[in-house]
Formats: C-alpha cells, sequence, structure tokens
C-alpha cells in the first residue's frame, strides 16, 4: 500500500471522520504538505488522540493493528506511523489522555518503538 489515497481511505474504515478531516482545511494543510503519508498519519493521530480522550474510540484494537502492520511492513509509511502516529500518541499522554487508553493495544513492533522513544525522551509511559 504505497498510494498516499488508499492510507487516507484505510483509516478512513478505521474512522469514518477522517476522510472528512482529512479533505478540510485543518486536515491536510495544518499537518505540513499534504501530499505526504506523514501528514496523513498526523492528521490521523489528531481524530485517535481525541477519541482516546473522551472514550470514544471504536474499534480500537482493530485501528492498532492496522498500525502494526504498518509498523512491520518498514518503509516511508512505517517511519509516518511511528513518528507522526505513535510519538503523537506518545506526547499526549502527559497532558490529554492516559497511556491506559492505548498501550495495551499496542503490537510488539509499536510497543518496541514506543518503548524506545521514551529511552530516548527520558520519559517513562505507564504500562510499556
Amino acid at each position: 500500500m504505497d498510494d498516499l489515497n488508499e492510507y487516507v481511505e484505510k483509516l478512513g474504515l478505521l474512522i469514518p471522520a477522517f476522510r472528512e478531516y482529512w479533505d478540510s482545511d485543518e486536515g491536510c494543510n495544518h499537518h505540513g504538505d499534504p501530499s505526504t503519508v506523514h501528514s496523513v498519519f498526523s492528521a490521523f493521530s489528531d481524530l485517535v488522540i481525541s477519541k482516546l480522550k473522551t472514550g470514544t474510540l471504536e474499534n480500537g484494537q482493530r485501528l492498532f493493528d492496522f498500525i502494526e502492520s504498518v509498523v512491520d511492513a518498514g518503509g516511508d509509511p512505517a517511519n509516518a506511523a511511528c513518528t507522526c502516529f505513535l510519538e503523537n500518541l506518545l506526547n499526549a499522554t502527559s497532558e490529554t489522555i492516559a497511556p491506559k487508553a492505548f498501550v495495551s493495544l499496542l503490537g510488539p513492533k509499536s510497543r518496541e518503538y514506543c518503548r524506545a522513544w521514551d529511552e530516548f525522551t527520558g520519559v517513562e509511559t505507564e504500562g510499556l
């Protein structure tokens, strides 16, 4: 799945509001160059963080299984999923969301990346 639109569509299946958000000025233009998969995962993280904060995330395990499959596949999309999705979630844990809202949903490679990010930043995310 190398095409940016494929990622937008797939993430839209996980959170239906994503497609509309991505097409909005706030969604695609707020996150840098809208032609990169990094922007897609960054915008997607906004919605996931919002839903985790309010306790309204549906299909959480399916969503994080998809993220794990992207991370496991490697390449540029994996970098985007790690640096623009997982890092955004971790950075939101101190002020916006509790780690218990998502840590248990992480796959092995995602968890490994999050632990490495914690080590790099000197943070200890509860549950990792």
